[in-house]
């Protein structure tokens, strides 16, 4: 989301580091780096509970129903509140937040010599993997809530899969050319 307010980058900017830090310290623990696909699900999923809640003004269930606020949460408050200082909504907010999160993610894995590269093709599948099961998990999981949260479910679902497609776009289509034409083309096919 290139597009996302200079301000509201500003704002969001610390919180977006310091939860792609505790991302990136948990990751770097992983017996395998493909894995960091769950964590990105988990903490992807830790964001929408309490977006969903800030939403819909239900104060005890933004931070799983615990007072303890992490940098997810606090990133979390500050979309939404983003969103909201200029009569906006946070969707784009959102759509920011998370795709510089798998942009720094990696990048500060290899300043940590965990990873050799910010991008392999399995970086791309375990990323591309938990967008959009976050997405199917938001239909899934909340699908049985009143109409008054229907519309969240619908904008979360498309904000998850916007940003997994954007991905495709802008890093895996690239990355595929070019390992295209280092190594051949796996298709064949003559139109």
């Amino acid at each position: 989301m290139p597009y996302v307010k200079h301000s509201h980058r500003q704002k969001l900017d610390p919180f977006i580091e310091r939860a792609s830090d505790k991302i990136a310290e948990s990751s770097a623990l992983l017996k395998y780096p493909q894995e960091i696909g769950q964590v990105y699900y988990l903490e992807f999923l830790d964001i929408v509970r309490a977006l969903r809640a800030l939403a819909l003004k239900k104060e005890d269930d933004i931070h799983g129903g615990s007072s303890h606020k992490n940098s997810i949460h606090h990133l979390a408050d500050a979309i939404f509140s983003a969103g909201k200082d200029d009569g906006g909504f946070w969707a784009g907010d959102l759509n920011y937040a998370i795709t510089r999160m798998i942009q720094l993610v990696p990048r500060k894995l290899v300043q940590k010599g965990k990873w050799e590269k910010e991008f392999r093709y399995w970086t791309y599948a375990a990323t591309a993997g938990a967008l959009e099961r976050t997405a199917l998990s938001v239909n899934e999981m909340f699908s049985d809530r009143s109409d008054e949260s229907d519309w969240i479910n619908t904008v979360l679902v498309g904000v998850f899969i916007d940003i997994k497609d954007e991905y495709k776009r802008r890093v895996n289509v690239p990355y595929e050319i070019e390992q295209t034409a280092s190594n051949g083309d796996c298709y064949d096919v003559i139109l």
